[in-house]
């Protein structure tokens, strides 16, 4: 079925067809990336098929799961708590897509330059650098390069610069265009984002391009690393005060993250190149972890027992259930959902967040009504 459309009343007819066949049945929910909503579990249930499997095929998620669902039918293999062994996840879903976004001429190229230079001889063997130069506008398609770091096979992919909108579309030509369109389309396939700034005296660290490309990011449900390049042209005293400000800067500019992980490197010197790696490597396990009921559970009471905003005067929060995890995806049934105001919803997704440490990590934290059962006569 398709989890972005729901299901269908072909959907429904096609599994009234497949009851009646006595065969293996496996329902699969496709289209399940994204911030997209989980499937009404009363319709499922109706269904009849089990509870779905999970996958994204234009992704490559979920495909060593459904591999070890389908083979035991196949061969007739009893599938009955059967754990999946990593060594069936293929390199592509094993492997951290790391992608990095930027203004023209911050230094996404020379970036990843400095990463493979700062990996084994092995890795940098075979490897041809990336043309770089002072002009903006030389990379024009995305370009991916992989290799290994502490055992975690990465995968960074360098995008072309992405002007502002209206620049690109007024006074850009067509391969401006086409260049933005493909760095875009690149952030659906990757884990986690690098957004790449850079220490600039005249304009500051952060423009509008940046926080518009940010706010694509966070509506893409990626998690988000920010990198702060050039960091070697500033002296020990600015670099010690641009830190402290940034840190209040980047938070309140992007509240719905909480504190943003940010790493200040040069990539002209390799300086910051580990740290950056392992900070990507730590978001990136954050933004797919999985919570247990009884962890919600246990964070709903603790809202509703310290929290400043509680019911009667908002809704009555009963039940949460994670339904996704990247981004981490947490359905509440409650009590008037429809009266909890934008402020609530903000209260309760930055608690979440504080709670589980998930800053940098989009959060994608749904309230259900619980549908009031008719009373016996």
């Amino acid at each position: 079925v398709d989890q972005r459309v729901g299901l269908t009343p072909l959907d429904w007819q096609f599994a009234r067809w497949l009851s009646m066949k006595n065969k293996p049945t496996l329902l699969i929910s496709n289209k399940s990336d994204g911030n997209v909503s989980p499937l009404d579990e009363k319709d499922v249930k109706k269904l009849g098929l089990g509870n779905p499997l999970h996958i994204s095929a234009t992704q490559n998620e979920g495909m060593s799961e459904l591999i070890m669902h389908i083979s035991p039918i196949i061969f007739g293999v009893e599938r009955r708590n059967r754990e999946i062994s990593p060594e069936w996840r293929s390199d592509q879903e094993r492997r951290l897509r790391l992608l990095i976004l930027g203004r023209p001429n911050v230094g996404k190229s020379t970036l990843v330059n400095a990463l493979v230079q700062t990996q084994s001889d092995e890795a940098r063997e075979d490897y041809v650098p990336l043309l770089v130069g002072p002009e903006p506008g030389i990379t024009r398609d995305p370009v991916s390069v992989i290799f290994e770091h502490q055992g975690e096979q990465i995968e960074v992919i360098d995008t072309a610069g992405l002007r502002k909108k209206g620049k690109t579309m007024q006074h850009g030509d067509a391969i401006d265009i086409k260049t933005s369109y493909a760095s875009l389309k690149r952030m659906s396939h990757a884990d986690l984002v690098v957004l790449l700034l850079e220490v600039n005296k005249q304009t500051g660290m952060l423009t509008e391009q940046d926080i518009t490309l940010a706010s694509e990011v966070i509506s893409e449900g990626k998690a988000i690393l920010v990198a702060v390049n050039k960091c070697d042209l500033l002296s020990k005293q600015e670099l010690n005060n641009t830190k402290k400000a940034s840190a209040k800067f980047l938070s309140a500019t992007f509240n719905q993250l909480g504190d943003i992980p940010t790493v200040f490197i040069s990539s002209q010197n390799r300086q910051g190149m580990k740290e950056l790696l392992d900070q990507a490597i730590d978001l990136h396990a954050k933004s797919r972890k999985k919570f247990s009921t009884a962890d919600l559970q246990r964070w709903l009471r603790d809202i509703k027992r310290i929290g400043k905003m509680s019911p009667p005067t908002f809704p009555n929060l009963k039940f949460a259930r994670q339904v996704d995890a990247r981004p981490p995806t947490i359905v509440v049934t409650c009590s008037r959902s429809m009266k909890s105001t934008a402020a609530y919803m903000a209260y309760l997704t930055n608690d979440f967040r504080k709670t589980f440490g998930l800053d940098g990590v989009p959060i994608r934290l749904m309230l259900r009504e619980e549908q009031s059962q008719p009373k016996k006569q």
